[in-house]
């Protein structure tokens, strides 16, 4: 009997930390300032993509999460649910420090975004990585009218100061498996890219995007080299790119190269902007 009893008053103890833990939670997810929170998100995230984003609905998920049900980019659907857990420390002190996932109908997004909320120039980091993504997903931030097929991994990492990310520096590394990318009419004489596998390995400063290593496989292959300009709107970003490339004797001949069989590399240099690039053949 004197063990229970001086057992008792912990067992009192962690029912009471018990109890207080969840009546905190409770009053959390009662009093947090979900609309005030949803629009701090969107201007965040309008600033940094450099379009309108839309979130849906905002609730609670226990016990300090929150579940968004939707987003859209420039009233385009982008993801099919947002997970999101914030510090609830930053919130207080006005920066956002919160992971993050987005649910797609095929893969996920998985990341982590620190930024303040009123200090435009202030510091900014952006983790993110990309697990069997479905690149339809991917048609939001994309040029109106590209539909690109084809699964996407990889990782992102941008940090600096400013609220776009083309004030950023960091790293891409992707791999794009089973594509296919529409491309512009005057790029190539073929409706779009069609490939195995694409991978990039890539860095950016100040919104200058430099390609460290472009490997394509399929039937058309070969490797590019080079930088991208990021402007605003898309359209405009502006190409300085080289390479190689195989591809069939017919469409070498109709891009004006001379090769003796699909095996030999044309070499060739791609500049202009992403609405009106400019291809040409190096090896006549």
């Amino acid at each position: 009997m004197a063990d229970e009893r001086r057992a008792s008053p912990g067992i009192v103890k962690t029912g009471a930390a018990i109890y207080v833990f969840l009546c905190l939670v409770v009053f959390v997810s009662i009093r947090f300032p979900y609309d005030a929170f949803r629009g701090r998100m969107e201007e965040s995230m309008s600033s940094a993509l450099g379009r309108p984003v839309s979130l849906g609905h905002v609730r609670s998920s226990f016990p300090f999460g929150l579940k968004v049900e939707g987003m859209s980019i420039d009233k385009q659907p982008f993801a099919r649910e947002l997970r999101l857990y914030p510090s609830l420390f930053s919130l207080i002190v006005g920066r956002l420090n919160m992971d993050v996932e987005a649910m797609f109908a095929s893969g996920r997004i998985e990341g982590f975004i620190s930024r303040p909320f009123r200090d435009a120039n202030g510091m900014t980091s952006i983790n993110a990585r990309m697990d069997n993504l479905d690149s339809q997903a991917l048609k939001a931030l994309l040029w109106p009218g590209v539909d690109p097929r084809g699964i996407i991994s990889g990782s992102l990492e941008l940090s600096g100061p400013g609220s776009s990310i083309r004030e950023l520096d960091g790293r891409a590394n992707i791999v794009w498996e089973e594509g296919y990318l529409p491309l512009p009419v005057s790029l190539l004489p073929v409706d779009g890219l069609q490939f195995k596998v694409l991978k990039v390995d890539s860095f950016m400063e100040k919104g200058l995007l430099t390609l460290e290593k472009l490997e394509l496989d399929g039937d058309i292959s070969g490797t590019v080299k080079g930088s991208v300009r990021l402007m605003e709107p898309f359209s405009r970003t502006r190409l300085n790119l080289s390479g190689e490339i195989g591809m069939p004797a017919d469409m070498a001949l109709l891009v004006g190269a001379q090769t003796s069989s699909s095996s030999e590399r044309v070499k060739f240099s791609l500049r202009g902007t992403v609405d009106r690039p400019r291809f040409r053949v190096l090896n006549r």
